[in-house]
């Protein structure tokens, strides 16, 4: 039988470089055409062979004929663990290859799928084992399904792998630019992106090599990561071996394993990337120390307009991207502008009514549009959302509206607690009450303090279980008059956080708003019981930028914002923070449109969203005295996740070091703009960072969120 294995082996292997006559296909049928051969050939034949057979232009008769061999062993244990593979990767082929391909296809998948049985069972702990991607007509399979040929460019969306016909493997990062050399089988070249490499041995004489814009890079055989950002860096870092770099009609440099390279940099020299000198940041991540914990029920999105009250045919539903956002507060701070008194009427009418009913600015011009008000209540409860809605103290929206009585809007917030019914969690009581103008009272610190106060009584007398929250721009001394005459009667105090810092205050500084913290201290001088009980609440959180920098969905205000609301969530006294807003009138590029015209999510809602998939476990420390990252992290059943921020205009090497063992890197995600200004940023899955026994490694491309789930 080892006589007939070894034949075997030998006409597979013909097959697979074209020299099979048609002899040679008749003694292969007959080798396999026996069950009990075929049975004893799954378990001792070099599957690493069938592989290799399986990559080249194999016929459509020997794949069924492979195929055959498989069906001929069902009886095999290992064998059953294959079909339920093969009946799945059959059907994504269908969806993926033309016809003529789906036998071909079929008998490789198989014959990987062995190889990966085996694997597996030879390596028990490996959570994941990687499968070559098929060579084909002298091109390359790659991971989605669709072949690259010698000459074409790659440019990926998401992260695509692929292996190359002496095993080396590629894993090509979102937003990457990759060509394969026309006349070169062994050269690449990588204009933009991302792109990690682990080299199979090659050739002295020809080696594996990848050109960048700077310079190029040539490998015996090692893993490594380069990293480019066009028109500003370009990064080198070798976690195996050694590799040969250089820079343009320059000497070839070694760069050793646990090193990096800056190759934009002329006379940069590779340097150990955790060491003290500035090359690579080093940040301390302690998962024993807790921060705050997580839920859906701290963030939130403020509705102040949305496009279902504009009558447009959207393509999908408010209610859907709620969902995917994975926010569990949605804010309504329509009431605050008064259509009907509805003391006037039977039922509550001061919501907005859609289209006919907008927000003004102080000049009456329509400003924002609104959802009804009952449709908003609907909404909450079909997304399980907590809702927040506002009520005016002194005065409407309009001018027109302005003779309302306090006795008026006392009774008017009290009957709108009545028709909400419980479905209005939180109440706040006011909207900018330090200033004049017709959204606001233009109070002083202690009549909004006797206004809070009175507002909450009433309202609590119809429902007892709302929360109460006083609005403002809050300075010490308004703080101090709310807590003196009415903190008995308050349950939150709401923040209107708007970030009006520029593009360099953002990449200087950490997030840290001065009005959370004065009003922390504050609340801390109380007594035990009154400081647990009270909270802050930030209804509105947004990233406004100055004149030098519109207000525009790009890449950094994305950033800051995601930066913004991390920063928030890990104060444990903030009781929710919520992101402004769904839209933004008809804006979709706004800063403050977290969805597209058609209610999918642009970019702010993407980061958004990225925290919303979070929501659970608790954030834990980790820290960096590297100006320009904003670093947090999460744990959450027993796996850690990172989101790393780069804020700066060049490419940032990183070294974690945790208290705890890290066991495994799972997967790595990127939000990443080709510039600070970009409007389409990327996100997407990217190779992951190396682990080592001193901690993870990394390379932070210019402005981006690198989220790395870590087991």
């Amino acid at each position: 039988m080892s006589d007939n294995l070894t034949k075997l082996a030998e006409l597979v292997e013909r097959h697979r470089d074209g020299s099979l006559d048609a002899a040679g296909v008749a003694a292969l049928d007959r080798l396999l055409a026996d069950p009990q051969q075929a049975r004893i050939a799954v378990g001792q034949l070099r599957l690493a062979a069938l592989v290799a057979g399986a990559q080249g232009a194999m016929q459509p008769e020997l794949g069924a004929r492979t195929r055959a061999l498989v069906d001929a062993s069902r009886g095999s244990r290992q064998l059953r663990v294959v079909a339920s593979v093969r009946q799945r990767l059959a059907r994504k082929n269908r969806q993926q290859v033309h016809r003529r391909w789906v036998t071909l296809a079929s008998a490789a998948c198989l014959l990987v799928c062995l190889f990966v049985v085996v694997e597996l069972k030879r390596n028990p702990t490996s959570d994941t084992v990687p499968v070559p991607v098929q060579a084909v007509n002298q091109g390359l399979l790659l991971s989605n399904g669709t072949q690259l040929h010698p000459g074409e460019t790659l440019t990926t969306v998401a992260a695509q792998s692929l292996v190359l016909a002496d095993g080396s493997r590629f894993d090509v990062g979102a937003g990457t630019r990759l060509t394969w050399d026309a006349a070169d089988r062994a050269r690449w070249h990588l204009a933009d992106g991302e792109l990690s490499v682990a080299a199979a041995h090659q050739p002295p004489t020809h080696p594996l090599t990848v050109t960048v814009p700077e310079g190029e890079v040539a490998v015996i055989g090692t893993r490594f990561t380069l990293s480019v950002a066009a028109g500003r860096s370009t990064w080198l870092s070798v976690s195996e071996g050694l590799v040969q770099a250089r820079r343009a009609s320059a000497e070839w440099v070694p760069v050793p394993e646990g090193q990096a390279l800056n190759l934009s940099d002329p006379v940069a020299q590779p340097q150990v990337r955790d060491s003290s000198n500035g090359v690579a940041a080093t940040a301390q991540l302690d998962a024993r120390i807790v921060l705050a914990p997580l839920a859906r029920s701290r963030l939130g999105l403020v509705l102040n307009a949305t496009n279902d009250a504009l009558g447009r045919s959207l393509a999908r539903p408010l209610a859907e991207a709620i969902r995917e956002l994975g926010v569990g507060v949605l804010r309504y701070s329509a009431p605050g502008r008064w259509s009907v008194p509805p003391y006037a009427v039977a039922t509550p009418t001061a919501f907005g009514r859609g289209e006919q009913d907008a927000g003004f600015d102080s000049e009456g011009r329509r400003q924002e549009r609104f959802i009804d008000a009952d449709a908003f209540l609907t909404l909450a409860g079909e997304t399980t959302t907590a809702a927040c809605a506002q009520v005016p103290t002194r005065t409407g929206m309009t001018p027109a509206q302005s003779d309302l009585t306090r006795e008026q809007l006392i009774a008017d917030a009290s009957a709108w607690v009545a028709h909400a019914h419980g479905r209005i969690a939180v109440w706040e009581i006011g909207q900018e009450t330090s200033h004049h103008f017709h959204a606001a009272a233009g109070q002083t610190p202690a009549e909004y303090a006797t206004d809070l106060r009175d507002f909450s009584r009433a309202m609590k007398a119809v429902d007892p279980a709302i929360r109460i929250g006083a609005t403002s721009d809050w300075s010490p001394e308004r703080v101090d008059a709310l807590l003196e005459k009415a903190r008995g009667d308050l349950d939150l105090i709401v923040v209107r956080h708007f970030d009006w810092g520029n593009r360099a205050s953002f990449q200087a500084k950490p997030v840290e708003p001065w009005e959370i913290n004065m009003i922390t201290q504050r609340l801390d001088a109380l007594p035990a019981s009154e400081r647990d009980r009270i909270r802050i609440a930030v209804s509105e959180c947004l990233v406004q930028g100055e004149a030098d920098h519109p207000q525009r969905g790009d890449t950094w205000h994305c950033l800051a914002g995601f930066a913004t609301v991390g920063w928030m969530l890990s104060q444990p006294r903030i009781d929710f923070v919520a992101q402004r807003a769904a839209h933004w009138d008809d804006d979709p590029q706004h800063t403050a449109s977290a969805l597209n015209l058609d209610n999918h999510l642009a970019p702010p809602g993407r980061m958004l969203a990225i925290w919303g998939e979070h929501l659970a476990g608790n954030l834990v420390r980790i820290s960096s005295t590297q100006p320009g990252l904003e670093l947090f992290a999460r744990v959450h059943g027993g796996q850690t996740t990172l989101f790393l921020v780069n804020k700066l205009e060049q490419a940032q090497a990183l070294h974690v070091v945790a208290a705890t063992p890290l066991r495994g890197v799972a997967r790595c995600r990127r939000f990443q703009g080709r510039s600070a200004d970009d409007l389409a940023p990327t996100w997407g899955e990217v190779p992951p960072p190396t682990l080592s026994a001193d901690g993870l490694h990394t390379v932070l491309p210019p402005f981006s969120l690198s989220v790395v789930d870590i087991r």
